[in-house]
């Protein structure tokens, strides 16, 4: 009863500090602390009735997520209202439970899958200590380390049936929905002409390439999921409306790149039909780069005489992402690739540090590269590309690390398509895969995996492969985290 009683007095407390100080911040018209500190209420609130509803917490982080807007805290420091304020109390709730004797899979952390995670949050950690500015580095390792305990290692532990492991998807896209007709109508207004989808999306997405690449990710599992089995016919008709909002969506979005990775990820659910191997699919990968590059030359004089410029035409915007003559957007991104490579050159082995090439990157610039939208300040992004941002920022360990996660992912989840699985989990092994694969290409271009609106999405879909993986195998080994 005294234990009881003290608990009741520190959350009566606590709340009343928290209203004091939205009073506060309510008369200094600072809207953004009185609406994180409404979160962190809410929170307080729920946590007592979520701690045995664990998976329940994370799958509304997942439907929270497109709907979550950046807040300010502090210096310039920024948090996702309410998902990440949620991503922080899962991560207290299940360390309470470590503590209380929750049982873990070992299997889990000694899957391949994992072990690479783990080596990859690791180059990250060593390349924070030789980083150029570890202030920056130290969050950025923070932030990603914290994503991948929550989305990937948590998810597994406690999402461990398909039921759950498709609500992933699908509480994702649900969550679209509202964020979709704020873009829709928003463009409207400008009847929608492609400059206007650029930051029709805020504030639900920073802007319409990452707004674009989520859209692409869930593509595969709704068309899947609609042709899996057959069901009542108001389902499907629900289903085919809610996939023709997602698809006008992601043709509005005018984002080329997340275009063409849907094209990319048909191609490999073809390849997979057809029953080709792992072995095949690195095959094609090194004749395609070996190609490029050793035809490098030609093909960029190539392009530099095209002067297709983005627009909206579709076929016109779709060839415009090759005109290197005066498309600004195509030739910056070359130009900070090239200024990833320049910097990799200098520190080869562990990079700059996680997060500090948008702000070191424009001394590596050179005139030849430089575009008309080049900046020397350090305040319009980064290296458009997830491959150049790990070559730059990790050195070649961290880039090593993250593309034998990457090959790994496609190896197994060839390995489990071709394992007899049932309709379910191959659909769930499906979607995961093609989504990933959307990922991938779209890396090729752009870099969102700091953003929780699309690591959410990459880290879960490894999570479902890992879990699909452990669920074939033999009965589980639990280790007990207790400290009694």
């Amino acid at each position: 009863m005294n234990k009881s009683r003290k608990n009741k007095s520190f959350f009566l407390l606590a709340t009343g500090i928290l209203l004091c100080a939205c009073v506060y911040y309510l008369f200094k018209e600072d809207v953004e602390k009185v609406t994180l500190i409404l979160v962190g209420m809410s929170a307080l609130i729920a946590a007592p009735f979520l701690f045995n509803h664990t998976s329940n917490l994370l799958l509304a982080i997942v439907f929270l997520t497109p709907l979550s807007i950046d807040l300010t805290i502090g210096d310039g420091f920024k948090l996702s209202a309410p998902s990440e304020i949620m991503m922080l109390l899962v991560v207290g709730i299940v360390v309470l439970k470590f503590l209380g004797g929750l049982k873990f899979e070992k299997r889990i952390i000694t899957h391949p899958m994992s072990v690479l995670i783990l080596l990859l949050i690791a180059s990250l950690v060593f390349s924070t200590v030789t980083s150029v500015d570890p202030s920056i580095s130290i969050k950025r390792t923070i932030s990603q380390s914290i994503f991948y305990v929550v989305f990937y290692f948590f998810l597994i532990q406690f999402l461990t049936k398909n039921e759950q492991l498709k609500k992933v998807y699908w509480l994702y896209g649900i969550g679209l929905i509202a964020p979709i007709i704020y873009t829709i109508i928003d463009h409207s207004q400008w009847e929608f002409v492609q400059p206007a989808s650029v930051y029709a999306s805020l504030p639900f997405y920073d802007e319409h390439t990452i707004y674009g690449a989520c859209l692409a990710f869930i593509v595969p599992f709704l068309v899947l999921d609609i042709t899996n089995k057959k069901e009542l016919k108001w389902k499907v008709i629900s289903k085919l409306i809610f996939l023709s909002l997602i698809l006008i969506a992601l043709f509005l979005s005018y984002s080329r790149a997340a275009w063409i990775s849907v094209v990319v990820a048909m191609l490999f659910f073809i390849f997979t039909r057809l029953r080709l191997r792992f072995h095949h699919f690195v095959g094609i990968v090194l004749v395609l780069f070996g190609v490029i590059y050793f035809n490098f030359n030609s093909i960029y004089g190539t392009l530099k005489e095209n002067s297709l410029k983005y627009g909206d035409n579709f076929s016109t915007h779709i060839v415009s992402i090759t005109n290197l003559q005066d498309d600004a957007s195509n030739m910056e991104r070359i130009n900070r690739w090239v200024c990833a490579v320049r910097m990799f050159e200098e520190k080869p082995i562990l990079g700059f540090g996680p997060g500090t090439y948008q702000f070191n990157y424009g001394n590596y610039q050179t005139n030849e590269f430089t575009t008309r939208i080049s900046t020397h300040m350090g305040d319009k992004g980064n290296a458009h590309s997830e491959y150049f941002t790990y070559l730059s920022e990790t050195g070649i360990v961290g880039f090593l690390v993250f593309l034998s996660l990457l090959f790994y992912s496609i190896y197994l989840s060839i390995k489990l398509l071709y394992s007899g699985l049932d309709k379910s989990t191959k659909l769930l092994v499906y979607a995961s895969i093609l989504g990933l694969i959307t990922f991938y290409i779209h890396g090729l271009f752009n870099s969102f995996i700091d953003s929780q609106k699309m690591a959410i999405l990459f880290m879960s879909s490894l999570a479902i492969l890992v879990r699909i993986d452990l669920n074939q195998g033999p009965k589980k080994n639990l280790v007990s985290y207790s400290t009694k």
